[in-house]
């Protein structure tokens, strides 16, 4: 009996750990060794007087690993296009600021092209009124007020389908500096994130 006393006593014995895991029926064992497909599922290292020197937690399992990697893909990504937006912003409100110059670029051009619209729909109406006159005084339309008439309304729906593109264009303006914003918003983020870990 005294014997064993100072087995267990003795400084080597109280050095050497143990492993704590779970078994495929839930039993908690302890032992000095631990099988690889219980190791995967997490564990514990503990002393002889069961302290826990360490918890090492499951493997986790490949459909997790490859979500991670997908994730990490996408912040290097994220990343990559933040770094080339913060060289030329230094912050969202330099970004509203070069959307909003080009967009009042777009809006002089806006402005003159309905303006020309308002005065080429009166070249339309005052054609049209020299053909009815025309018309009820009896005699044939001349050709040459049929043909100014043709390119005039020609004219409209150039100028109509110019102003169509730019207000389309402008839309799309709006839309690429919001997502520059969103983008500028996420690298920050991303990137304040990592400095802190």
């Amino acid at each position: 009996m005294l014997l064993c006393l100072s087995a267990i006593s003795s400084p080597g014995f109280a050095e050497r750990t143990f492993y704590r895991y779970f078994n495929k029926d839930g039993v908690r064992v302890i032992s000095h060794t631990i099988p690889p497909e219980y190791a995967q599922k997490g564990y514990e290292i503990i002393t002889h007087t069961g302290k826990v020197l360490k918890v090492v937690p499951p493997a986790p399992d490949p459909e997790e690993l490859k979500e991670q990697e997908a994730k990490r893909a996408r912040e290097r990504e994220l990343m990559a296009e933040y770094e080339v937006l913060a060289r030329r912003y230094s912050s969202i409100e330099e970004i509203y600021a070069a959307r909003d110059r080009r967009l009042a670029q777009l809006d002089a051009n806006i402005s003159i092209l309905r303006s020309n619209i308002g005065t080429i729909n009166s070249q339309v109406e005052n054609l049209m009124k020299r053909a009815a006159e025309v018309e009820r005084s009896g005699r044939d339309v001349p050709l040459q007020v049929l043909q100014n008439l043709e390119e005039v309304r020609s004219e409209l729906r150039t100028t109509e389908e110019m102003l169509q593109n730019r207000l389309v264009e402008h839309k799309s303006i709006q839309q690429e500096y919001e997502k520059q914003v969103e983008l500028f918003k996420r690298g920050k983020a991303l990137e304040n994130s990592s400095k802190d870990s």
